[in-house]
């Protein structure tokens, strides 16, 4: 079906890498039992093999060290790989040989972004540029938001799209789109790899989105913790912040909407969890919210730490699903984007979409194979962008591009 964004009853499903159909590939599958049993084998079988045989490897002269030297390299190696498989099964950031080779994720249409010299990042010159330039490409900025609430603040990158320069939309404020990193994550990564601003400036030339401004930061306010986007008990107030101090911050310094139907808030990974949980606690600061393959139920570990102070019903009430369970659902509108190949993830969005039920609305993406990486994310973006369009507006239609708005 292409890019075409659907409800969640209806499975959208965009092509992201190529199967063979006949004469198929018949390696053993990154992600498979047999690979990561064989690298745990071969790994352990070096370990003995360097003890059995070190008596063999004792003496002296060059030839000896040598092979002592290669053969505690060869374990070394082997260890690291054997690592590096248990994590990536567990995470999927990598589903395919092709796909850890660099190619078969589907991220040709959005190409990935690498950090340009000469204070570029992702292409585009950070600060400021001529009128000429920011009429034709837009500017990019690299700034602190400081929270009067929260009293947090972070450095993040925001973008004004071209439009927004225009003499003839000198009066227009232009809908919002906050986007989240994972964690630990950095903004620098959603500029530099997801292409968001090269797909959004296409999508606008082809008439399929709107121009918007795009606010990008990580939501790690009080690092190295995890906060999952939480008001901490005698701790950081991130949920405060991303909920009252960004929009009211945004609000004062450009020409942006200032009703909840122009905001948008975005993520990747715990991002997604986070502008998932922040507008359904919040629909009168965001009117829509994207996870791309995030979660859905409130997270404790070693990350987080207590935060929730051993209060159960604090935890609940950061819990999507728990709230979708026992609260009245929200006005908003949701897309959920994830891989088939990201076991855990589709689970949990499955269950977190049979829990909704309106007036929230909700959609998502699926894509065929591809792990948790930033080609799959590019991927998925020409579908973002547009659906993400169709439900932002801004304060006044005079000037720029009008949609259709979608239910």
């Amino acid at each position: 079906m292409g890019n075409l964004l659907l409800p969640a009853d209806v499975v959208c499903r965009q092509r992201v890498s190529a199967r063979r159909t006949s004469g198929g590939d018949r390696s053993v599958s990154l992600l498979s039992t047999p690979f990561l049993a064989l690298v745990v084998s071969v790994t352990i079988a070096t370990c003995i093999g360097t003890v059995a045989l070190w008596n063999r490897l004792s003496g002296r002269g060059a030839a000896k060290l040598a092979s002592r030297v290669a053969a505690i390299i060869t374990c070394q190696v082997a260890a690291v790989v054997t690592i590096a498989a248990l994590v990536n099964h567990s995470f999927v950031f990598f589903s395919s040989w092709s796909e850890l080779a660099g190619g078969g994720t589907g991220a040709a249409t959005v190409g990935v972004q690498a950090l340009d010299p000469g204070g570029k990042v992702g292409g585009f010159d950070v600060g400021n540029v001529s009128a000429a330039t920011a009429r034709r490409q837009g500017q990019l900025i690299f700034r602190w938001v400081a929270g009067r609430r929260s009293h947090l603040g972070t450095w993040a990158y925001v973008y004004f799209p071209p439009q927004y320069f225009a003499p003839a939309n000198s009066h227009e404020r232009f809908p919002v789109a906050v986007w989240l990193t994972g964690y630990p994550g950095t903004p620098g990564e959603i500029v530099r790899y997801l292409g968001l601003i090269q797909t959004m400036n296409q999508r606008v030339g082809h008439g399929t989105a709107r121009p918007t401004v795009l606010v990008v930061l990580h939501p790690t306010l009080a690092p190295p913790r995890d906060t999952e986007c939480a008001d901490v008990p005698h701790g950081p107030q991130v949920e405060t912040y991303l909920a009252a101090d960004l929009p009211a911050e945004v609000r004062a310094s450009y020409r942006v909407s200032r009703d909840r139907t122009g905001w948008a808030l975005a993520g990747l990974s715990t991002g997604g969890f986070c502008a998932v949980k922040v507008a359904m606690r919040h629909p009168d600061a965001y009117s829509a919210a994207v996870s791309v393959s995030g979660y859905y139920h409130a997270v404790l570990d070693t990350t987080t730490g207590s935060l929730y102070g051993g209060r159960a019903t604090l935890r609940n009430d950061n819990d999507p699903e728990w709230l979708l369970s026992h609260r009245p659902a929200p006005p908003i509108s949701v897309l959920v984007t994830y891989s088939t190949d990201e076991a855990a993830t589709a689970a949990d969005t499955a269950r977190f979409l049979s829990l909704a039920r309106p007036p929230m609305a909700t959609y998502r993406l699926i894509v065929p194979h591809g792990g948790h990486n930033f080609g799959v994310f590019a991927s998925e973006m020409p579908a973002v962008v547009d659906w993400l369009a169709a439900r932002l507006v801004p304060e006044s239609s005079m000037s720029v591009q009008a949609l259709p708005r979608r239910r």
